[in-house]
């Protein structure tokens, strides 16, 4: 294939790739429009919220910045000494709580133990129970082989050796 014919093949791509663009030229054009005309309406309402948000700020700086300031100043002096009271309040309290600290570890110990030995005096009461059980169980199952060698020998049946 030579240059020449490189090119005029190149060509005639290109001149396929034009034609089917300017066949669908009425549906892009459409399609643009509809898009130009979303993104319009969508500017169109951020700009009126953000107009309001602006409108609201500057109202707020106006008023309320001036009230809250004033509000400020009358009750300074009441905040500095309830924040003072407060403070000696939270002082006594952590001097409390590291005096009762031992205390508290001497009763959590206290407790514990009491606990363990609850549960120790639990175990043990299980395993009696268990040990009682058992021996019913035995005592009883003794019970049923002495009535059926009792009722084997009074019926006269003789047990094959193939049995036992």
């Amino acid at each position: 294939m030579s240059l020449a014919d490189a090119v005029v093949h190149a060509f005639t791509l290109s001149d396929e790739v034009v034609n089917r663009l300017f066949v669908q030229k009425p549906f892009i054009f459409g399609e643009i429009r509809f898009l130009t005309k979303c993104f319009e309406t969508r500017i169109e309402e951020d700009l009126k919220q953000l107009n309001e948000c602006t409108d609201q700020l500057n109202d707020t700086k106006d008023t309320k910045i001036e009230e809250a300031i004033d509000w400020c100043h009358r009750f300074d002096d009441k905040l500095n000494v309830c924040t003072d009271s407060v403070q000696n309040l939270m002082q006594e309290i952590l001097g409390l709580e590291s005096m009762q600290s031992v205390d508290r570890n001497d009763v959590l110990r206290t407790k514990r133990e009491h606990r363990n030995e609850v549960m120790v005096e639990l175990i043990d009461i299980s395993r009696n129970k268990i040990n009682e059980v058992d021996a019913q169980h035995e005592e009883q199952e003794k019970q049923l082989r002495d009535y059926y060698k009792d009722l084997e020998t009074k019926l006269k049946i003789i047990p094959n050796s193939s049995d036992h």
